[in-house]
């Protein structure tokens, strides 16, 4: 048994079809007429194989019955509980490759979260699934790691495994070109920054968020990656301001927490409104869609242009941000 187990796909087929052909053969000496007929002989053999024995068909002869016995039952039986063994091996594969991140991904248009942290990591999966459920067209969230780790949220997230972050393995296997959102958080900020270089290099049309735990490094990585939207850790400029201005940190929170009560968006600026005093807009936002309008970006900028006044011209190739109790989907203008 230990080595039909072992056997190859090549052995293993030969093996049936010797094992068919002989008992075929051996039931035709024996004088079984009545089992090697086709349909009754694939019958006969797959029931008496797998030991299922329903009895409504058997050897007539003693020749027969001996036969049955010594040769079809022992090796028919072998080679049942090697198919299957073989079976279930293929599917704990596939299983494995799943959950462990074996298998490439074969995506587009996803976000792709780069780098695992114990802590976070699961946390921010949970909260990027959450808000592309308020998508019309949400998109599939995919982990990549190094570490040997299971999926953190298996069918809920895409998980792949690499060897390199920056290695080939990383483009092939996470379908990073074609991701419309790549996000870089690993151990170290100087991994971080290697790894949000080696990705505005393949794909620059991607938005690029980088986390850095030392403010002091994003520099480096704008004056290479300019559309690189860097995200700062916030939590000691939060303590000064709750210190000056209590209950800041609760806004915060309603404003930004998907698993709290996210109330902060964003949308690009419609055609009929370019060109247009800001003054149209903010009331649009507010009488037709109660929502209120808190800032403006274009996409080539850094900075956002926070209550901006209401005299100010908007701009082509821009997004609003906006406070509202849901994202709005369909907006209306007019």
């Amino acid at each position: 048994m230990r080595h039909l187990t072992r056997m190859g796909g090549f052995a293993l087929t030969t093996s049936i079809v010797v094992y068919v052909v002989i008992t075929w053969l051996g039931l035709y000496l024996c004088g079984e007429t009545a089992l090697i007929q086709p349909n009754d002989f694939i019958y006969f053999l797959v029931v008496t194989a797998s030991t299922v024995g329903y009895g409504d068909m058997s050897p007539a002869t003693a020749a027969g019955k001996w036969f049955a016995a010594l040769w079809i039952i022992p090796i028919g039986l072998s080679l049942f509980v090697t198919i299957v063994t073989k079976v279930g091996m293929m599917l704990a594969a596939l299983w494995r490759g799943g959950i462990m991140g074996e298998k490439a991904l074969m995506l587009e248009n996803h976000i792709l979260v780069i780098g695992w942290d114990e802590r976070e990591s699961t946390r921010l999966l949970s909260l990027l699934l959450r808000e592309e459920k308020d998508r019309l067209q949400p998109r599939k969230v995919a982990l990549c790691v190094t570490d040997e780790i299971p999926n953190p949220l298996p069918g809920e997230v895409e998980f792949v495994r690499v060897d390199s972050y920056t290695g080939s393995s990383l483009v092939e296997r996470t379908c990073l070109d074609k991701a419309s959102c790549v996000i870089v958080d690993a151990e170290s900020d100087h991994q971080t920054l290697a790894i949000a270089l080696f990705v505005n290099t393949v794909n620059q049309s991607a938005n690029l968020s980088v986390y850095f735990k030392d403010n002091d490094m994003s520099p480096l990585l704008t004056s290479v990656c300019p559309q690189a939207e860097v995200i700062p850790s916030v939590s000691v400029e939060m303590l000064a301001k709750s210190a000056s201005d209590p209950g800041s940190s609760a806004l915060h929170r309603e404003l930004l927490d998907v698993a709290f009560e996210q109330t902060q968006y964003s949308a690009s600026i419609p055609d009929e409104l370019v060109g247009q005093p800001v003054e149209r807009l903010f009331n649009a936002l507010k009488l037709k869609n109660d929502a209120t309008l808190i800032g403006l970006k274009r996409r080539t900028d850094r900075d956002v242009l926070v209550n901006p006044a209401l005299d100010h011209i908007v701009e082509p190739d821009s997004q609003f941000f906006y406070i509202a109790d849901d994202r709005i989907t369909h907006f209306i203008w007019e």
